[in-house]
């Protein structure tokens, strides 16, 4: 266990050691070169969001707006929907960005959600993931074969659930050509930061947490906790049986005490 839920093989391993190549070209240069058109995969459309907030002051830790509408708005550039994805690569440094990714592209039981078996087994954190996740997203669709219109997508982030990106292949190209558009602007005026607090004590709503581990023993845990003021404040507890417990029920949602140490405790 590294940090509850997640195992050591749950995340992206930084020992792993490969590389990719991609090579781009024009239309009229696969065809003057005389290239197999039936191996050609299009890039039809890319969306981004440079908007960064800080993961302690974002208003959901299960959901954000970079992702949801660079999802949409990449949909909307491709003309298609959601249920037209065949295959995706979440970008996936950790577990919890690939599913919400899958949550927020609205991707959940329409198609796989890794064509790399993620970064715990291919690529590593970081930009080259993402571009793992391209080069075997040109092979999968090829692999898929046939005459059927066929759409891949990967993801990327920051670091911190910042600074998504949405881009969408297929076999085919888009019938507007290649589109890429900046969202950021767009997010930003949405995704509003929460004010964050170090001085808090009292009732607090954990909106979040994590418990990390030395070994095989609980270390210390971590929580967001949402204040009755609507700001954020971050909390810490080394209360091991409080420790063992969280990682045993479900605590998001639960009213904790916030104490001047910036400890938490909890009692039912």
């Amino acid at each position: 266990m590294l940090a509850f839920p997640y195992t050591k093989k749950h995340n992206s391993q930084w020992n792993v050691n490969q590389a990719v190549a991609i090579i781009v070209c024009s239309f009229a240069k696969a065809k003057a070169l005389g290239l197999d058109n039936s191996r050609w995969m299009y890039p039809v459309a890319a969306v981004q969001s440079r908007h960064v907030v800080c993961l302690a002051q974002q208003q959901q830790l299960h959901s954000h707006p970079g992702t949801v509408m660079a999802g949409e708005r990449a949909y909307a550039l491709a003309g298609i929907r959601n249920t037209d994805i065949s295959a995706a690569d979440m970008y996936s440094c950790f577990p919890s960005s690939v599913q919400s990714f899958a949550h927020d592209l609205k991707l959940d039981g329409v198609c796989p959600w890794s064509v790399t078996g993620s970064m715990a087994f291919a690529g590593g954190p970081y930009n080259h993931g993402a571009l793992d996740g391209v080069a075997r997203m040109v092979e999968v669709l090829r692999e898929q074969g046939g005459d059927r219109t066929r759409y891949g997508l990967t993801s990327n982030l920051s670091g911190i659930f910042g600074k998504q990106a949405i881009a969408l292949f297929s076999n085919q190209p888009n019938k507007n050509g290649y589109c890429f558009e900046d969202i950021t602007e767009a997010v930003a005026a949405v995704d509003k930061p929460l004010p964050v607090t170090g001085d808090f004590t009292g009732p607090a709503r954990i909106a979040g947490y994590t418990v990390v581990f030395n070994k095989d023993e609980p270390s210390h845990g971590f929580a967001y906790c949402d204040t009755p003021s609507g700001a954020r404040t971050v909390a810490k507890s080394v209360d091991k049986a409080l420790l063992t417990r969280m990682t045993q029920e479900e605590f998001v949602g639960r009213t904790v005490t916030v104490h001047d140490d910036r400890s938490f405790s909890y009692s039912d």
